[in-house]
């Protein structure tokens, strides 16, 4: 997923993981990877806070990677 936003000073989303998988995620703002985090069900929520003190008078690009993806996956840094 990737949205821009602006106007906002935090981004927020809701994933619903099931038949047991857990899924592991990497945000990314703007270009740069600011944080990753596994969703699965039986993590106790499906609502993640992607990214927080953003400058709202500024558009920015976020970015919700699923690192399964071949295309984004990185051996040498996970």
């Amino acid at each position: 997923m990737q949205i821009n936003v602006i106007g906002a000073t935090y981004v927020k989303a809701s994933i619903i993981a099931k038949g047991g998988i857990i899924g592991r995620f990497v945000v990314e703002v703007d270009g740069l990877e600011v944080t990753s985090f596994y969703a699965s069900q039986t993590s106790g929520t499906n609502s993640f806070l992607l990214v927080e003190g953003l400058d709202a008078s500024v558009s920015h690009h976020v970015r919700l990677i699923n690192i399964l993806e071949p295309k984004f996956t990185k051996t040498d840094k996970y």
